[in-house]
């Protein structure tokens, strides 16, 4: 609707200009249009009524004008562009909680009449009241109504900031949009004054501005035409664009292939290369906020190429495309549109050839533009232009309005793209200058192809090469196969200022990536990057103190490419890494970097210098392994792959040869049970748990006696710094006494010492000013072998012991050691008090020290340890040569001894041996007697225990082995004792099972000495008799019989499909055998896993789950129960995977018969629900942990006993709910159904609609995006309509993305074998591998004791040094662990953590750097005591008693209109550098009054990373919500009881 200047509200907001304009300062401000100019202003305060006006000039006809957005809650924005010379809106308002199956579009208004690009001033004003949005541009308005429920706009904590002329390209600034593809809309040049809206507290008024880049004093316009008398016309070349600043006319050279004051200088890395494999593109398709409409776009594309057919280009959304493409050599343009077919045009090259695989530049620019040939006649016009060479064509699209567009790609697509109707052959060549323009909206994918990392929209595939070459040729990429391995490149010219960038790839925690600095003792002025724990840190010093920063806050090593880029100016600086940046400031006085040394990529030579100590990869001896590409210093490439053939380098290599599919550990090649983990292509074994060593565990350990005679100091070259240290040391010993490690300096105290007391482990670590003590393990002295580590990097501290990182604490000030001689097994410090005096003794098999073998030297030249009659080697094996170790190959193999070799065997009854199965019930050995009545002995293994039965006199007794705790059992796979012998003063049998003993009581009158004779059999009954069990198949070994020691394989009269050796599984359950969390199910030849859990499928649960697309239209997918099947459980649980953009939605939900028993799972403004009803109240639980329609995929899992549950969301802390009522029903009564997408009720959306007939087929809530792997209580609903199962009904148009991947059985025995333990395990547990994780605590709104999240005792060995938050004091109770660490410090710890008093009190860091609010919200929370009434003195006079009681009945009457809370209130501080800012409604929930529900929602004390951004809900308080009404609650339990509203406006802090 479109009118004159004649509204009555037009003279409103002339007279509010007006009257703010006199009491006002009126702004201005002029930017550049540079490719960085912005102006950053406060945020805009939204309630339902809101305007926005200003006034501008600008001669620019595309760019941005102003953007704002509420943070991605509910992709809500305001855009507005300038397109062709007409300002045009963007907008989205509302939330999915009132939609119902609509999908709330993105709305667009553009006024056609007024050109706004003619340098003069014009008047722009946005009004938008309820579903009135008014578009004013000086007498022309435009209106819109809006077809919706729903008009907020969003928080005003996560709202972004208003940004005028442009975007912020540091994405930092704006990590989260709701319209993320905005961000590359061209930058205005633009005059813009009295701009004005709402904000808190002020109301309408002009705002302040908070930062700007790119702006102008004047006006003057430098890239106009001169005259003669004047100086040479300022010229921008090669398709440079001008645009004027302060200091006078610039090029804006993004779109040019050259760089430079006037874009005349050629870009080295201008161009890309396109293999084969590769791609760049964008897929915004799941945010429908995301997409963008336009009148026209415009492609321009450069490329050669020798290969006649591959696609060029390919972008569209879900309903149309546009497709460029080779065939044949010709280029083909095609156009498509819903509901028309698609249309081409086929141009052919003008030379003789007639084909543009020639290997020559070709140009494209291709135009597609929707026209309007009358009012009700729309066509598509398509022009292709090839080297100048036209065609068009013409199409009418009768009901098209916009072209959208929500995905790009350059070169090919992703292999997981459904599209059917692109070419999918690979582009192989060259491109450059390629340019999409949609609108307002730049995308320059070649520029972007560089910044495709991290929270970029834009991504990349492959290795793509940054110059043009032949795409044969690998790319100028470089892996780093081996960690000694180093690459010199030239020096790096930054005496004051520089930029240095790379890319990285590895799946190493450890190494150094790159080092520069000056190659002499301690160096003063040096940069580095390296690796420490998967995280990435930036070392520099420029000779006046060091700067060590962490730049990630997760981890790096994931086998992703990431980007680094370092910018440096003076002493400050920036290091941004995937797009997130850092700031830092160099101590000191000195502002120069000055190094004339080369770099080094990977590692250092070690020529024996002394490097810098906050290096510590170098320390460690850490090399880089994995993939680099990309180095850039000062902007220019180093060309690595010149670099590195012009050198000799050893270990590297072209190319990047890491690969994410490829999994190098499987089967396992580290043998005897070593640990695999994959290193690039390759693999480390981590022997640390076995007896052996080696590249791969296949060598047997060498030990070296010590005995503390001998010295073993080591001297070093020089003195070192020491701010880190890994220790591992493996030792046996019977003494209690004695040390194992130590260093000393001369001249100082410094020392780490390593030693054992009481056969306990102590470190001792002491500097020039603190002295610390740690003690962990016990009981060390037991002759058996024994590995410890210890790990130190700057204050954090790991103890190992036994395969096992037990002990974590962090060391509350800094410690650096000198050190200049080592100590192996033997002290330095002879004069230290006992028993740092005293000198190890014992066998040493390990003594690593940061990288360096100090007992490598000693074992190469001991004669005594290479002979094969040592001390050790005897004492280490501790067995005869003779006594060997048999497998059982299948379940019928055996071996015999005869009753004569079995009655000549001397001494007292005695059978000792060792086994290790998989296998639950099987026979280990039995004896066939010759007569009834003779004795005979039997053992088995029923479902994981021993079962040893003593026949003697016709009766039998038998006694079972104890239960293991934490329900393990002994078919582990793992070796395990058993003795059983008669003892010998009660007669009784002792059954011993490694530690655990067990007594069978013989009757007196049966007390006889035990012997035993006749036939012995281990493993299955061969004579056909029936047998007492199932056949074993496993290891026994070291077979003892009385006195006499059998050789298992020699001895044996007779044996059948046994081998010598322990012939153990392939392939073992490791730790990440299965990926995603799969149960790894150790078999005899393999290993399975199980996925049901997982949300993904495939032989290691690798690959996706069946995932179903629903696009937001009213659609769901649900499985009937048969009448007479519908199930009741008490237990239940539900596993799937979820991705989405949209706030609101159901996942899952389970509809009854009975009246009130439901269960929903469902997404509300972004936080994971889950609501239910047993039969008499509802259950409400919220998971405020994290917003989850981020777009990422989140795995879910959710169990439900009885009347509580647990949800677990990802790797993040587990939230569980208990109600406190004892009267609570317990079971889901006759569920009908199980519905995906959406429910067929409103019950978890406390409404007053409940629709619950039995046959309805109306849904509500329909969720948008994507869901896989669904498991309902074993149901897999998605394989089952992928499966076409007849139980399986659909509404809507659900699509398929994925399939399951099935894995095929290989062996029948396999399959019952692995039945049979999958089925035991969740036996014995089944929520054991539903929730992993529990961590930090949390306090429910309505009950404290309701709804919380136990807390984790791990810590992790970095904090991001991003924004962080303050640790909490733990409610958990001290658990008593039996191999504990003490502390014994001389100067100080960090403090203990302690139970929190009467007064929590945090900090909450915010995140994102918007509106100044202060540096910090600092949140007290104190609970209201309820106080008695004042009581009058008796002594009071009667006079005033009167007065007395008439004031307690005003205050009764006052306090029960008021009905405050009854338990607690809690009050908000907030420091702002700007002025106070307004809480929004979804800062603060309701109250609710109903002491007695259970409503689960945000822990106040949980880890506060809770909406995003930082900022954590607060409670007990209702927010108005900005125009007098606040939303009305309703209860848990039966939606009765409605919370008091208050009649103000707002509420400010």
């Amino acid at each position: 609707m479109r009118q004159k200047f004649d509204d009555t509200g037009q003279y409103l907001t002339i007279w509010l200009v007006f009257t703010v304009s006199l009491f006002s300062v009126v702004d201005s401000i002029i930017l550049t249009g540079a490719p960085d100019s912005y102006a950053r202003y406060p945020k805009w305060a939204h309630s339902f009524e809101n305007s926005l006006s200003m006034e501008l000039k600008t001669r620019q006809s595309d760019g941005m004008l102003l953007y704002t957005d509420d943070g991605g809650t509910h992709g809500n924005f305001y855009s507005l562009t300038i397109v062709e010379g007409h300002i045009q809106l963007d907008f989205r308002l509302g939330d999915n909680s009132n939609e119902f199956g609509q999908r709330r579009p993105v709305n667009t208004i553009r006024i056609e009449e007024v050109r706004i690009d003619d340098d003069k001033w014009h008047t722009l004003t946005i009004f938008q009241s309820w579903e009135n949005v008014k578009l004013e541009l000086d007498y022309t308005l435009v209106f819109k109504i809006l077809n919706q429920r729903s008009f907020v706009f969003g928080n005003i904590l996560k709202n972004s900031d208003v940004f005028i002329g442009g975007l912020p390209p540091n994405m930092h600034m704006l990590p989260v949009m709701s319209s993320p593809l905005r961000r590359y809309a061209r930058h205005l040049a633009v005059n813009v004054r009295n701009l004005m809206y709402r904000q808190y507290p002020q109301g309408v008024t002009s705002p302040q501005l908070l930062e700007s880049v790119g702006t102008r004093t004047n006006e003057d316009d430098h890239c106009k035409s001169k005259s003669m008398s004047s100086r040479e016309q300022f010229v921008c070349l090669n398709d440079g664009e001008c645009y004027s600043s302060n200091d006078g006319p610039h090029c804006d050279c993004q779109f040019s292939d050259h760089d430079g004051r006037n874009c005349e200088i050629e870009k080295n890395d201008g161009e890309l290369t396109f293999g084969g494999d590769e791609w760049v593109g964008y897929d915004v398709s799941l945010n429908i906020s995301a997409a963008v409409r336009a009148k026209k776009e415009n492609l321009t594309l450069t490329f050669k190429t020798v290969h006649g057919t591959s696609m060029l280009f390919y972008a569209g959304d879900e309903k149309s495309y546009l497709h460029v493409m080779l065939q044949d050599g010709a280029i083909i343009a095609s156009s498509k549109f819903d509901g028309s077919d698609a249309r081409i045009i086929r141009m052919f090259n003008s030379f003789p050839s007639q084909r543009y695989d020639d290997d020559s530049w070709h140009t494209i620019i291709l135009e597609r533009s929707l026209q309007m040939h009358s009012e009700e006649m729309v066509a598509i016009h398509m022009t292709l232009i090839v080297d100048g060479r036209r065609d068009e064509i013409r199409q009418y699209a009768p009901e098209l309005d916009w072209i959208s567009n929500s995905f790009g790609f350059l070169g090919s697509i992703p292999k997981h793209n459904p599209s059917k109707e692109v070419n999918r052959v690979s582009f192989r060549g060259c491109m450059k200058k390629v340019r999409y323009d949609i609108d307002a909206t730049r995308i320059l994918l070649v520029n972007l192809a560089d910044q495709s990392y991290g929270g970029s929209v834009v991504k990349t595939e492959g290795d793509i090469s940054y110059s043009c070459k032949n795409p044969s040729q690998r790319s100028d990429v470089l892996s780093f196969t081996e960690t000694s391995s180093y690459l010199t490149l030239p020096r790096w010219n930054s005496l004051s200022s520089g930029s240095l960038s790379f890319h990285f790839r590895t799946t190493s925690s450890d190494g150094l990536i790159l080092y520069h600095g000056v190659m002499q003792h301690n160096a003063t002025d040096y940069v580095a990057f390296e690796l420490i724990d998967s995280h990435l840190f930036m070392i520099i010093n420029l000779g006046s103190g060091v700067v060590r920063l962490q730049t990630t806050s997760m981890k790096v090593s994931d086998g992703e490419w990431h980007h680094v880029q370092l910018d440096r100016l003076s002493r400050t600086g920036s290091v941004i890494v995937d797009a997130i940046k850092i700031d830092f400031s160099t101590p000191g006085v000195s502002a120069n970097l000055i190094i004339d040394d080369p770099i080094f990529i990977g590692n250092v030579p070690n020529n024996s210098l002394v490097y810098p100590s906050s290096v510590w990869s170098i320390a460690l001896q850490k090399g880089y392994t994995g993939c680099i590409k990309n180095i850039r210093m000062n902007g220019v490439s180093t060309k690595i792959g010149q670099e590195f053939e012009a050198s000799n380098s050893t270990g590297i290599e072209l190319g990047c040869s890491l690969s994410n599919e490829l999994d190098i550990c499987e089967p396992n090649p580290c043998q005897n049970f070593g640990k695999c983990s994959k290193n690039l292509n390759s693999f480390d074994c981590d022997c640390s748990n076995t007896n052996f060593e080696g590249k791969q565990c296949e060598l047997e350990q060498t030990a070296v006696e010590v005995n503390g005679e001998e010295s073993k100091v080591h001297v070093l070259a020089h003195t070192k710094v020491s701010q880190v240290e890994h220790i591992k040391i493996r030792f046996r010993t019977t003494s209690s006494r004695g040390v194992l490690f130590d260093t000393g300096a001369n001249g100082k105290n410094d020392k780490i010492t390593v030693f054992l007391n009481d056969s306990q482990l102590n470190l001792f670590l002491q500097d020039s000013s603190t002295n610390n003590t740690f003690s962990w393990g016990k009981s060390l002295s037991d002759n058996h072998w024994h590995e410890l580590q210890v790990r130190r990097l700057g204050q954090k501290l790991l103890l190992y012991l036994d395969g096992f990182w037990s002990h974590s604490i962090y060391l509350q000030n800094p410690i650096s050691v000198e050190i200049d001689e080592v100590g192996a097994a033997f002290s330095v410090h002879s004069s230290a008090p006992p028993p740092r005096d005293e000198h190890f003794k014992g066998f040493l098999s390990k003594l690593v020290f940061n990288g360096n073998d100090y007992l490598a030297k000693t074992k190469m030249n001991s004669a005594q340890l290479s002979k094969s009659s040592s001390r050790e080697s005897k004492g280490q094996r501790n067995v005869k040569t003779r006594i060997a170790s048999i497998s059982f190959t299948n379940s019928t193999g055996y071996v015999a001894f005869s009753s004569d070799k079995i009655s000549g065997l001397t001494g007292s009854f005695r059978v000792q041996f060792k086994f290790q199965t998989l296998m639950r019930s099987a026979l280990l050995f039995f004896t066939l007697p010759k007569h009834d009545y003779d004795q005979s002995f039997r053992l088995q293994m029923l479902n994981g225990r021993l079962k040893y039965t003593y026949r003697t006199s016709g009766q039998e007794f038998h006694t079972t082995s104890p239960k293991l705790p934490h329900r393990q059992h002994l078919s582990d796979m793992r070796w395990h004792n058993v003795l059983i012998y008669q003892d010998e003063k009660t007669h009784d049998h002792v059954l011993l099972v490694d530690n655990s003993s067990t007594t069978l009581i013989i009757d007196k009158i049966k007390k006889v000495e035990s012997k035993m004779s006749g036939k012995l059999y281990f493993g299955s009954n061969p004579l056909g008799v029936s047998r007492p069990s199932n056949g074993f198949r496993g290891c026994i070994s070291t077979l003892r019989i009385n006195e006499n020691a059998l050789d298992l394989y020699e001895d044996a009269d007779s044996r059948m499909k046994v081998n010598r050796g322990c012939s153990g599984p392939i392939a073992r359950c490791i730790e990440d055998a299965c990926a995603n969390h799969g149960r790894c199910i150790q078999l005899w030849s393999s290993i399975r896993c199980d996925c049901s859990l997982t949300a993904h499928s495939g032989d290691r649960c690798q690959n996706p789950s069946t995932t179903v697309r629903f696009d937001g239209s009213p659609s769901a997918i649900f499985y009937e129960y048969a009448p007479n099947e519908r199930p009741t459980t008490s237990k239940d649980y539900f596993v799937f995977s979820f991705r989405t953009t949209q706030p609101n939605g159901v996942l899952i939900s389970i509809e009854c018969a009975a009246d009130q028993d439901y269960f929903t799972i469902f997404l509300n403004k972004g936080y994971l629900n889950a609501h239910y009803n047993l039969g008499n109240r509802d259950h409400t639980t919220s998971y405020h942990t994290r917003i989850l329609n981020d777009g990422f995929p989140h795995v879910i899992k959710i169990s439900r006993t009885e009347a509580n549950m647990t949800i677990q969301v990802d790797k993040l802390p587990s939230l569980r709910y208990r109600p406190k009522r004892a009267s609570d029903l317990v079971l889901l009564n006759m569920q009908t159904r199980i519905s995906i997408g959406a429910a067929f009720n409103t019950r978890h959306l406390d409404q007053k609609r409940l629709l619950r007939h039995r046959r309805n087929t109306e849904i509500f809530d329909s969720y948008q995006g994507e869901i896989s792997g669904v498991n309902v209580n074993g149901l897999m609903i998605l394989d089952l309509y992928e499966n076409g199962s007849n139980r399986i009904h659909t509404i809507g148009a659900p699509q398929t993305t994925a399939v399951s991947e099935q894995v095929s059985s290989e062996s029948e025995e396999d399959d019952e074998l692995a039945e049979m333990m999958m089925a035991h395990s969740i036996d014995e547990n089944p929520n054991e591998a539903l929730i992993e994780s529990l961590a930090p605590s949390c306090l429910s709104l309505e009950e404290q004791q309701s709804c919380f999240i136990d807390t984790d005792d791990s810590t992790g060995f970095f904090s991001p040094v991003l924004p962080t938050v303050a640790n909490f004091p733990t409610t958990r109770q001290t658990e008593h662990i039996d191999n504990e660490v003490t502390a014994l410090i001389t100067s100080s710890l960090a403090p203990q953590k302690t139970r929190p008093k009467s007064t929590p009190h945090f900090t909450v860091y915010p995140v994102r750097p918007t509106t100044p609010m202060g540096d910090t919200i600092t949140t007290t929370m104190q609970a209201a005591t309820v106080t008695d009434f004042p009581r009058t003195p008796l002594i009071m006079c009667s006079s005033l008693a009167v007065i007395i009681a008439i004031a307690a009945v005003v205050f009764f009457v006052f306090k029960c209109r008021q009905n405050p809370p009854n338990s607690e209130h809690y009050t908000m501080a907030m420091k702002s550098q700007s002025g106070y800012t307004a809480i929004a409604p979804e800062l603060s929930p309701p109250m609710n009054h109903d002491r007695s529900n259970d409503s689960c929602t945000q822990p106040l004390l949980a880890k506060p990373h809770i909406n995003g951004n930082g900022y954590e809900p607060l409670k007990g308080a209702v927010i108005a919500n900005g125009n007098g009404a606040t939303a009305t609650m309703m209860r848990n339990g039966n939606g009765n009881g409605v919370a008091k509203k208050k009649d103000f406006k707002e509420w400010y802090v």
